[in-house]
C-alpha cells in the first residue's frame, strides 16, 4: 500500500485515525502497533514475515546484550552480530532496487537502520533496555516513517510516545502538510518523469550542452520531489498521531556548499549516520587523514541509502571526496565569496553527480558529462527547445516549489513544518490560516483525485 493511493487516503487512513481517535491513551501504542502491522502485511506475506523475524532477532540481540551486561567483550560481540545481520541486509536486499519506485527497500533500510541505531545507543549506555517487544517494534516499523524516514532516535521515540495524544488541531495541521506531499506525487512528479525520460531517450549525438543541463536538473528534480514528497507525508501522518519529526528535506537546491546539501537532503539520515558512524569512528583519532577516512565512509552510507550498489557507493564517494576538499578550505576564504555564486557553484558540482545514480555504465557517464561540458556539441538545440516549451507547466511547478519563493506561506498555512508549533489557544487569526489551509487542502485533494481517475 502507498501513501498516494486511493485506498489509502480514503479506507486506511480514515479508519486508522478512527481507531487511533477513540482508543483511550494508554493504549494508543498496541493501535497504532496493529495499523502498522496492517499496513506493512499489505506489501505481501513474504516481506511481512521478513520484517517481523528481523525485528524480533534484533530485539532477541538486545535482551542478550542486557543479560551479558557485566561482560564487555560478550556484549561487544553481540553488537557486532547485529551490525554484520543489519548491515548485510542491506546491501544485499537493496541492491537491484530503486528506492524512489519500489516501497518495500524503503521499508527495509527504515527497520533495520533503526534497530542498528538502538542496538548501538544500549551497547553505548545511552539508551534504556526495553523489555516491551511492542513498544521497541513499534519504533521500527511505524507505518508514517515506512516509506523512507525521517529516521527517530529511540530516546526521542520514547519521549514523545509518552505524551502521544489525538486533537483535531492536529489533525487539520497533519493532514494539510500529508496533502502537499501527496500533491507532489500526483501533480509535479508525473510531468517531471515524463520530461526526465524524454531527455533520457534523445541520442548522445542529437543532444545539446542545454539539453544535457536539463535533463541533470530534471533528474536531480525527480530525487528531491520523490523523497521530499514521502518526507512531507510522514511529517502530516505524525503531526496526526501526535508525533514530531522532522521530513529533513529543507530546499536543498539551494545549498551553498555539499556539506549544506547534505545536511538539506534528507538530513535525518545524514544525521542519523554521523552521529551512529562519524562521531563513533573520529572518537579517539586525531589524524586529518584517518578523520576524511571516517568522512568517506559516512557519505558512502548515504549514497547506499539512496542506491545500495556501485551507483549509490560512486555518488556517496563523490560527494564525500568534495565535502573532505570543503574542509581543508579555510571558511574565512569562502564568506569572502558572495552567496549567490557559491549556490551557483554548488550546483555546478551537484547535479552531474546524480547521473551516477542514473547511468548504467563509465561509458555512459562519460559521453553525458563530455557533453555538459560542451565537447564536440552545440550550446543550444531545437531539442531543448522543443521539450521545454512542451514541458514548461511542470518545469514551472518543479522550480517553484523547489525553491524557497514560498517558505513564507507554507509557513503561515503548515505552521507545524515552520519553527511556530500552534499549540496554544486557538486566536481568530489561527482559525483563520487554518480555514485557509484546510480550504487549500481540499483543492488539492479535488484536483490530485480527478488527475488520478
Amino acid at each position: 500500500m502507498s501513501f498516494a493511493s486511493l485506498l489509502f487516503l480514503f479506507l486506511f487512513l480514515p479508519a486508522g485515525v478512527l481507531l487511533y481517535a477513540v482508543t483511550p491513551r494508554r493504549w494508543k501504542l498496541y493501535s497504532l502497533f496493529l495499523l502498522s502491522l496492517f499496513f506493512y502485511g499489505q506489501m505481501g506475506m513474504f516481506y511481512f514475515a521478513f520484517m517481523l523475524a528481523s525485528v524480533t532477532v534484533d530485539y532477541l540481540l538486545s535482551r542478550l546484550m542486557q543479560l551479558f551486561d557485566d561482560n564487555n567483550s560478550r556484549r561487544r560481540t553481540i553488537l557486532g552480530v547485529g551490525l554484520v545481520k543489519n548491515l548485510g541486509i542491506a546491501i544485499i536486499a537493496g541492491t537491484g532496487y530503486e528506492l524512489t519506485a519500489n516501497v518495500v527497500p524503503a521499508g527495509l533500510y527504515i527497520y533495520l537502520f533503526s534497530a542498528l541505531g538502538y542496538l548501538i545507543d544500549v551497547y553505548r549506555g545511552d539508551a534504556m533496555y526495553e523489555k516491551n517487544y511492542i513498544r521497541f517494534a513499534l519504533y521500527c516499523i511505524m507505518f508514517p516513517r515506512i516509506h523512507g524516514g525521517p529516521m527517530l532516535e529511540y530516546n526521542a521515540y520514547l519521549a514523545q510516545l509518552k505524551e502521544a495524544s489525538f486533537s483535531l488541531d492536529q489533525l487539520s495541521r497533519g493532514f494539510s502538510l500529508f496533502i502537499l506531499g501527496f500533491a507532489k506525487q500526483i501533480l509535479i512528479m508525473p510531468g517531471l518523469r515524463e520530461i526526465t525520460q524524454a531527455l533520457y531517450a534523445l541520442p548522445t549525438g542529437e543532444m545539446s550542452v542545454l539539453s544535457a543541463w536539463l535533463m541533470v536538473g530534471c533528474t536531480a528534480l525527480s530525487y528531491y520531489y520523490a523523497f521530499s514528497s514521502w518526507g512531507d507525508m510522514a511529517e502530516g501522518l505524525g503531526i496526526i498521531f501526535g508525533f514530531r519529526y522532522r521530513s529533513g528535506y529543507n530546499y536543498p537546491l539551494i545549498s551553498e556548499s555539499v556539506s549544506s546539501f547534505l545536511k538539506r537532503f534528507n538530513g535525518s539520515v545524514t544525521a542519523f549516520i554521523r552521529r551512529f558512524v562519524t562521531i563513533q569512528l573520529s572518537a579517539d583519532t586525531t589524524g586529518g587523514v584517518t578523520q576524511a577516512t571516517h568522512l568517506l565512509v559516512s557519505t558512502v552510507l548515504v549514497g547506499m541509502w539512496y542506491s545500495a550498489n556501485l551507483n549509490g557507493i560512486l555518488w556517496g564517494l563523490f560527494l564525500g571526496v568534495i565535502v573532505v576538499l570543503e574542509e581543508c578550505i579555510p571558511s574565512r576564504f569562502l564568506q569572502w565569496i558572495p552567496l549567490f555564486f557559491r549556490r551557483i557553484f554548488t550546483l555546478i558540482l551537484l547535479l552531474p553527480s546524480f547521473l551516477l545514480l542514473t547511468c548504467g555504465s563509465g561509458a555512459q557517464f562519460l559521453g553525458y558529462l563530455k557533453i555538459l561540458v560542451g565537447i564536440g556539441v552545440p550550446f543550444g538545440g531545437l531539442e531543448s527547445g522543443y521539450i521545454t516549451g512542451a514541458y514548461w507547466l511542470s518545469l514551472a511547478e518543479a522550480l517553484l516549489f523547489a525553491l524557497p519563493v514560498l517558505r513564507p506561506v507554507r509557513r503561515l498555512l503548515f505552521p507545524a513544518a515552520g519553527r511556530r508549533e500552534a499549540n496554544a489557544a486557538a486566536s481568530p487569526s489561527t482559525l483563520l490560516l487554518r480555514t485557509l489551509a484546510l480550504l487549500l487542502t481540499a483543492a488539492i485533494l479535488f484536483y490530485s483525485i480527478i488527475l488520478m481517475l
